[in-house]
């Protein structure tokens, strides 16, 4: 498979063992058609970049100058089919990083076999004829391409797939959660302005193992927490919907983080599922 793979890392030392390690997977896979070009910073790559030219970008997020999240968003503007990978030192940046919509993290220092992971998924993903969503139905899983989706419903705890060609598929998925997230953010805004009233949703696979889940919301008043660190208030059952979502980040070895800084109430998930 012929393939174009740039590393952009300001340390000599960590792109000369990345592109070491990436060459010798592609030989050990029998991948000989692979071009790997090192880059030191934003100014090398952008001069040598166009839409096409590279197929996927491992990305530094932590660099001197422009930085990899904000290099990535130049990238990702020009060319909506690269698969972007990003070398960090830390999890946190994993919100951050929702807009430009990454293939994947790893996390330095990066074992060969964790890269040649993320390297299987990226020849899996170069090499399928179309982009396709798993859903689970009654009597097991489909795949569905995602080109072919013309809309999704949500019916009570199912979710219907409604596709191109005229069929309707129905997926068995729970909003449980979600929706009481939901909830305590439209509780939280009914005292604001109309024009403040701003709830913010993200959900999104940031990778093939992570998948991330972001509710924003204004507040007013005051923020009061239980012994346990959870906000409270004075609505009825408040509260009880965190404690369900807590349990869950928990199951899946996940992160919650909650933040109020500036009147602004965000929930932050991140869910890792094992590739093994």
């Amino acid at each position: 498979m012929k393939m174009t793979i740039a590393i952009v890392d300001d340390l000599e030392s960590d792109r000369e063992t990345m592109r070491r390690e990436i060459l010798t997977f592609c030989r050990e896979r029998k991948q000989h058609d692979v071009t790997v070009k090192s880059y030191a910073g934003a100014d090398e790559i952008l001069a040598d970049f166009a839409c096409g030219v590279f197929d996927v970008v491992f990305l530094d997020i932590r660099m001197e100058g422009v930085n990899g999240i904000e290099l990535a968003g130049r990238l990702r503007a020009a060319d909506a089919a690269l698969l972007i990978i990003f070398l960090t030192t830390s999890k946190e940046y994993a919100f951050e990083a929702f807009p430009v919509h990454p293939f994947d993290y790893l996390i330095k220092p990066c074992s060969y076999d964790r890269l040649c992971g993320v390297m299987e998924e990226v020849l899996r993903t170069r090499s399928a004829p179309e982009p396709e969503i798993t859903v689970k139905v009654p009597y097991g899983e489909i795949q569905i391409p995602l080109a072919g989706i013309v809309s999704v419903q949500s019916d009570g705890h199912a979710v219907n797939f409604h596709t191109d060609d005229g069929q309707s598929t129905r997926g068995i998925m729970t909003f449980a959660q979600m929706v009481s997230l939901l909830e305590n953010a439209v509780y939280a805004v009914q005292s604001l302005s109309p024009e403040s009233r701003k709830i913010t949703v993200i959900s999104k696979m940031l990778s093939a193992a992570m998948l991330g889940i972001s509710v924003e919301n204004p507040y007013d008043g005051t923020i009061v927490k239980n012994k346990e660190g959870w906000p409270i208030s004075s609505r009825p059952e408040h509260g009880v919907g965190l404690n369900s979502v807590a349990a869950t980040v928990h199951s899946y070895n996940g992160t919650l983080e909650i933040t109020t800084d500036n009147h602004i109430f965000c929930v932050n998930i991140i869910l890792y599922a094992s590739l093994d």
